[in-house]
């Protein structure tokens, strides 16, 4: 009974570096969006004719309007970029953004992983080994 409490301790609770995990994952998503606008080139062809906007600006304006329900900062964002440029820049840090979340995700799970693995436990493979073997010894009878 005490080695299952070895083997759970801390897992009920996140591990101690997550915070700053995905602390590290939003930063790098931010720089992956700054680099969309500009890469784009959307903010020197698209922009410069109506507002100065340097990069930052731009695209902490596109985050807050990639997450918000109202409807003004979307119509801000299509007149500054366009609808297509848009739908395009979004998918891609939608997509981003995503990734980033099943990596933090897969990372954390890993732990309860390890924790069965050293607990010995099968896997789902040798429970069929098991079933079919005796059934093999059944029908050998």
């Amino acid at each position: 009974m005490a080695a299952a409490f070895e083997l759970a301790a801390g897992l009920d609770r996140p591990s101690d570096d997550l915070a700053r995990r995905t602390g590290r994952a939003v930063a790098a998503w931010q720089e992956y969006v700054t680099e969309l606008l500009s890469t784009d080139g959307v903010t020197k062809r698209s922009l410069s004719k109506v507002v100065s906007l340097d990069t930052e600006s731009l695209s902490l304006l596109f985050m807050v309007g990639l997450f918000s329900a109202d409807e003004l900062p979307q119509k801000l964002l299509k007149g500054l970029l366009g609808a297509e440029a848009l739908r395009s820049i979004s998918a891609k840090a939608l997509s981003d953004l995503r990734a980033r979340i099943v990596m933090l995700f897969d990372e954390e799970a890993m732990r309860y992983v390890r924790a069965l693995d050293a607990a010995g436990i099968p896997d789902e493979a040798a429970a069929t080994r098991l079933y079919q073997a005796t059934y093999n010894l059944e029908v050998a009878r």
